[in-house]
């Protein structure tokens, strides 16, 4: 547990340690585009970790379905923002 009121990285469970980075600046600008760059970078993450859709999306807890569709659409954005 906690000494005092401030909360160390491992102090926190691993599923939350895993996906923060505690060191990172706080995004400015637009909550829906930062929420989407987070978003997006947590679905490649966990594809990338696992390999297959099914424990990416487990590992995020959504549904294999769910991660597919968010998946195709980062994909896309990224494909027209290149082209």
């Amino acid at each position: 547990m906690c000494q005092d009121d401030t909360i160390l990285s491992n102090e926190l469970p691993v599923e939350v340690d895993h996906h923060i980075d505690l060191g990172a600046s706080v995004p400015r600008g637009n909550l829906k585009d930062a929420v989407a760059r987070l978003e997006s970078q947590m679905i490649a993450n966990a594809y990338d970790e696992y390999g297959n859709v099914r424990d990416a999306a487990k590992s995020l807890g959504i549904d294999a379905s769910t991660f597919v569709r968010k998946r195709s659409k980062y994909e896309k954005i990224v494909k027209d923002v290149t082209s």
